[in-house]
């Protein structure tokens, strides 16, 4: 849920870390993870060490069995919130200045 708060609130951030980087020459892998663990040693064991070693990319087992996405954080991901924010706000400005200056 993190990555796409970040996406929908903020101006610089991106989901990458729930959908991927979805681009040419980027293999994306889910992983049911915390943002740390992906360094624990049990895991630069099983998936960096191969990786970088023999350029074998090992596949997730926890993607094939994967939850389905969920529809509230599809809709999410694509909410420009953070601009719909910035809109209200200067109509909200616009309507106190229009009730200030005109009297």
């Amino acid at each position: 849920v993190y990555p796409v708060l970040a996406k929908c609130l903020s101006w610089g951030y991106g989901d990458t870390g729930r959908h991927g980087f979805n681009q040419y020459g980027v293999d994306d892998r889910g992983h049911n993870f915390r943002h740390s663990d992906f360094f624990d040693e049990e895991f630069v064991r099983q998936f960096w060490k191969p990786l970088i070693e023999s350029d074998t990319l090992v596949p997730s087992e926890w993607e094939e069995n994967a939850p389905s996405p969920s529809w509230i954080l599809g809709i999410l991901s694509v909410l420009p919130i953070q601009w719909m924010i910035c809109g209200v706000a200067a109509v909200a400005a616009y309507l106190l200045a229009m009730a200030v200056f005109a009297k």
